[in-house]
Protein backbone atom coordinates (compact mmCIF):
# COMPACT_ATOMS: atom_id res chain seq x y z
CA UNK A 1 0.00 0.00 0.00
CA UNK A 2 2.84 2.88 0.93
CA UNK A 3 3.84 1.97 -2.88
CA UNK A 4 0.96 3.12 -3.81
CA UNK A 5 0.25 5.81 -1.55
CA UNK A 6 3.84 7.41 -3.02
CA UNK A 7 3.12 7.18 -6.41
CA UNK A 8 -0.38 8.58 -5.80
CA UNK A 9 1.82 11.72 -3.99
CA UNK A 10 4.55 11.61 -7.30
CA UNK A 11 1.26 11.78 -9.54
CA UNK A 12 -0.26 14.46 -7.94
CA UNK A 13 3.30 17.02 -7.47
CA UNK A 14 3.81 16.27 -11.16
CA UNK A 15 -0.30 17.44 -11.98
CA UNK A 16 0.42 20.80 -9.63
CA UNK A 17 3.78 21.25 -11.29
CA UNK A 18 1.90 21.05 -14.71
CA UNK A 19 -0.56 23.09 -13.89
CA UNK A 20 1.70 25.87 -12.68
CA UNK A 21 3.23 26.03 -15.91
CA UNK A 22 0.12 26.18 -17.46
CA UNK A 23 -1.02 28.57 -15.80
CA UNK A 24 1.94 30.99 -15.67
CA UNK A 25 3.82 29.82 -18.88
CA UNK A 26 6.61 29.39 -16.08
CA UNK A 27 8.59 25.84 -16.01
CA UNK A 28 9.56 26.09 -11.81
CA UNK A 29 12.63 23.86 -12.81
CA UNK A 30 14.00 26.44 -15.52
CA UNK A 31 13.24 30.20 -13.28
CA UNK A 32 17.02 30.56 -13.60
CA UNK A 33 16.76 31.10 -17.14
CA UNK A 34 14.43 34.07 -17.10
Amino acid sequence: MEFVRSALETALAGAEAHLYVVLTGRDPANTCQF
